[in-house]
């Protein structure tokens, strides 16, 4: 149980720093950050990776 709160409050320090400082694109983990990168990047790959979630959990 321990083990859960550190890490929220570890998930909440990454949030609420950057919003601290004035930063409002937030994207805590690795796997948003890939998908934010994407995005920025040319939007239609983030729907390659959706589609490609979708379809590795529902045909694989």
């Amino acid at each position: 149980m321990i083990k859960i709160y550190l890490t929220l409050i570890g998930l909440l320090v990454k949030i609420l720093k950057p919003v601290d400082e004035g930063i409002l694109d937030i994207i805590p983990d690795e796997m948003g950050q890939r998908m934010y990168n994407a995005w920025r990047e040319d939007p239609s790959k983030l729907s390659e990776i959706f589609s490609d979630l979708y379809y590795a959990e529902n045909i694989g």
